[in-house]
């Protein structure tokens, strides 16, 4: 088993604390080992409270668990590029894609453009999207907030058109 190795991770609520000097943030910190042979869920029930479970504001072990799933959940996708990949400039991207090169990433990153696009190649069903009511910011710079109603559609129509059909003739 690899000792010493795993996640830790540190929780901050937005609270603070006076300890006579300065106002203290209350953090929570858990540290998650990784052990050999257990699923994250299985490592969960021994996570334990942490040693400011008693102080100041009480942090939901709930919240807490969460966090550390969510920590998992982004250490896997790290390297998985049918999961993740680095965004690019949208007029190098059928280029990036063909290619894979690495200087659009580059480029993008000069021109300000960092990050990623998440389950882009994972299949998704058609479907309606409900009509419902939308915030949308308005005016110059985009400074009005207003609620609009937004029409019902379906989501990824193109998808509907390649389902065979004439199967009963």
């Amino acid at each position: 088993m690899d000792e010493g190795k795993g996640i830790s991770i540190l929780i901050d609520v937005g609270e603070t604390m006076d300890n006579g000097a300065f106002m203290v943030p209350i953090y929570s910190y858990r540290n998650f080992p990784r052990r050999e042979g257990l699923t994250v869920e299985q490592s969960l029930a021994g996570l334990g409270r942490g040693v400011t479970a008693d102080v100041g504001v009480q942090i939901p072990d709930a919240l807490v668990t969460d966090c550390v799933r969510l920590c998992c959940s982004l250490c896997l996708l790290e390297n998985d590029p049918s999961i993740i990949e680095p965004d690019v400039l949208s007029k190098d991207r059928g280029k990036f894609e063909e290619t894979g090169d690495e200087k659009y990433v580059e480029k993008a990153h000069r021109r300000g453009k960092v990050g990623w696009v998440v389950g882009r190649r994972i299949e998704v069903a058609p479907h309606y999207r409900r009509p419902h009511l939308a915030l949308v910011w308005t005016g110059r710079g985009r400074e009005v907030p207003r609620v609009v109603p937004r029409r019902g559609s379906v989501v990824h129509r193109e998808l509907v058109e390649k389902v065979p059909s004439g199967w009963g003739e």
